[in-house]
């Protein structure tokens, strides 16, 4: 077994290794020598057959960790890739797959010639080994996961695998449809099978029917997209059934009662949350269905709800907002925000390499756009409710940072994927963009910053990964041109925040618009924000000189400089006559402000250059008190990783 163990793992590793050249060769079959095709068609057809070989016969983890207890296995002397992840045999089986269509083909002819054999049959097998690993699986006792077969993960790696092999294979020879096409349906129907049938089995303690809803969903999301959409067009009772009964789950979970400590039943609802989070990604293609859109928008605002409530009871601890639930480490708050974010990330890319056309574009970020308005009350009545990270107990993971990183990223993805189709006039997403441009200026405006006195009212941190989010959204928003600042405008006069300028100051609705953002700019410069935030600095005002140009440039950092509140007005942190932009600029002296408007107006009308842009930076930086030392803020972070196909 020693040997074996090895060489099969090598074998495997060098496959995937391989895939990419095999790719290529596989394209360029015709001018090769005959001598070098015969050898790339037996190499390629006995690797086939032997990483299936591996599957089947070599078990991903032959045995229970024998490390303590923070480790679940042992990589040593397991059928693993080096990262420690995965059945090496799944690993190579679907890097060949991912490489195409005509590198798949070749796999699956190749693998019939050397066993004298046809297509169908090979896949036949293929068929029959993914069956043998689910049976397996099901086999073993609830949480074992070493023994005969592979882990749930390398499982679903090779259904996907197996699934996109069998639609191309059909898509080439549409005789074989007859055969395959009923195999694919019977992997399919029978995680919804299980979704369907588990609530009614009494035998079951809520936790254990939580656990199959939660696998069987993990498997609907390892099926291709083509699978996936079927489940949310609403087409047939039958198949919208298992969203439904996935999303009700979902929904209850979230009104549970208060609990001091997560029970077995609320973790595995958590991973029921990241399953569900899999599917509706999944089920893009390239945008969400209109049942999509309700089922999404109806898990962001129950999420809403829960965090509001939990927040408002003022809890020592969380049942749901812990470390072994709704956290970075399983999947943060946000995470049905950022399906909108992934849809538009894949609708710009999709569109760059022609892959969509502008009809499906216009379609799919519509949708987005639906989504997103329809449960944005309820994320601003989260993020504008008045608490703080050092509010929150030790026992709490806090939600509302990952929700509004979600929520500026989600938005940022949208206006870029606008971009793409050069479609910025849609109202829904300028009422979109220019309430989330107020809800940046409300957050930094209830900060206070170095030398203001008075008590900070409590509200959302800026220390962490959400702050890196808004300023991306703020270079986006400002591509839009002044008349989104038009809207930001009328939002703020809406809510009775009167404003006064210096005399000769510009009045125009974009330039105040555009003067309250950039004063909240120079109030995060000012200390609002950490350090490392301020950096960004050039790439906001640069992006909006490049859609206003320079003159309104200069006109929108000349504002922010004065803009105040009227004597009979506050706002957040910010007194009745005071400026918006903080103390620094409520102390500024006449000759240092004539020296700040001579300094930008040169900056503006200067050259454009990587200098200029940096020349602003020092400029700004210097009147909102120079460098902070000793701020208190963490290192600049990376941001939420919302993955969960391992959890």
């Amino acid at each position: 077994m020693g040997y074996t163990l090895a060489v099969s793992r090598l074998a495997a590793l060098a496959i995937s290794s391989y895939a990419s050249m095999f790719s290529s060769m596989v394209h360029s079959m015709q001018v090769l020598p005959a001598d070098m095709q015969h050898k790339l068609q037996r190499t390629i057809g006995f690797g086939v057959l032997a990483i299936s070989a591996s599957i089947t016969h070599i078990p991903e983890l032959v045995a229970a960790s024998s490390l303590n207890i923070s480790s679940r296995f042992d990589i040593r002397g397991a059928m693993r890739g080096p990262g420690g992840e995965d059945h090496c045999g799944c690993i190579a089986f679907i890097r060949l797959v991912r490489e195409g269509e005509q590198l798949s083909l070749a796999c699956m002819e190749y693998a019939a010639a050397c066993k004298n054999s046809d297509v169908r049959s090979i896949f036949v097998e293929l068929g029959k080994i993914y069956t043998y690993l689910h049976t397996a699986e099901v086999q073993r006792p609830p949480g074992q996961i070493h023994g005969e077969g592979v882990t749930p993960k390398s499982r679903r790696t090779f259904l996907t695998g197996v699934t996109s092999m069998g639609l191309i294979i059909m898509k080439r020879y549409p005789e074989t449809e007859s055969l395959i096409s009923p195999e694919l349906k019977g992997f399919f129907h029978q995680p919804m099978e299980t979704i369907v049938t588990c609530n009614n089995r009494a035998e079951l303690t809520d936790a254990q029917k939580l656990f199959l809803m939660c696998e069987a969903c993990f498997d609907l999301a390892a099926f291709p997209s083509i699978f996936c959409k079927e489940l949310f067009k609403g087409d047939s009772a039958e198949s919208s059934r298992v969203p439904q009964i996935l999303i009700e789950a979902c929904i209850s979970g979230y009104k549970h009662p208060p609990v001091d400590e997560p029970t077995d039943s609320i973790i595995q609802w958590g991973r029921l949350r990241a399953s569900i989070l899999s599917l509706l990604r999944s089920s893009a293609d390239p945008g969400l269905s209109a049942f999509g859109v309700e089922a999404t928008k109806a898990l962001i605002s129950a999420e809403c709800e829960a965090i509001s409530t939990t927040l408002q009871t003022k809890s020592e601890s969380s049942a749901f907002f812990h470390e072994l639930v709704i956290c970075e480490d399983v999947v943060a708050a946000g995470a049905f925000v950022v399906v909108v974010k992934d849809i538009a990330d894949g609708i710009t890319a999709k569109l760059k390499e022609s892959a969509i056309d502008t009809t499906q574009a216009h379609g799919a970020i519509a949708n987005c756009l639906a989504t997103l308005f329809g449960c944005k009350d309820s994320v601003y009545a989260v993020l504008g409710y008045g608490h703080s990270s050092s509010e929150i107990s030790r026992d709490w993971e806090d939600p509302c940072a990952s929700l509004a990183e979600a929520w500026f990223l989600a938005v940022d993805a949208v206006i870029q994927a606008c971009g793409q189709i050069q479609s910025f006039e849609n109202s829904a997403l300028k009422s979109l963009v220019s309430e989330t441009l107020a809800l940046f200026v409300r957050i930094l405006l209830s900060k206070r910053v170095e030398k203001e006195q008075g008590k900070e009212p409590i509200y959302l941190s800026l220390d962490g990964p959400q702050t890196l989010a808004m300023v991306g959204f703020i270079e986006s928003a400002f591509q839009m041109g002044p008349g989104i600042l038009i809207e930001v405008a009328n939002l703020f006069h809406a809510n009775n925040m009167l404003l006064q300028t210096r005399p000769g100051d510009v009045t125009d609705p974009s330039v105040v618009g555009g003067g309250v953002v950039a004063a909240a700019i120079y109030r995060a410069s000012s200390g609002a924000v950490p350090p490392w935030a301020v950096e960004y600095l050039p790439d906001m005002f640069k992006s909006l000189y490049e859609s206003c140009g320079n003159e309104f440039l200069f006109a929108v950092l000349n504002t922010a400089a004065d803009l105040k509140l009227s004597d009979s007005c506050t706002f957040g942190c910010i007194q009745p006559g005071k400026k918006l932009a903080g103390y620094y600029f409520d102390h500024l002296k006449p000759k240092i402000r004539d020296d700040f408007t001579a300094k930008t107006r040169e900056i503006c009308n200067a050259a454009i250059d990587g200098a200029k842009w940096r020349k602003l930076k020092v400029v700004i930086k210097a009147a909102c008190g120079g460098k902070k030392n000793a701020s208190g803020f963490s290192l600049k972070p990376g941001f939420t990783n919302w993955e969960c196909d391992r959890v």
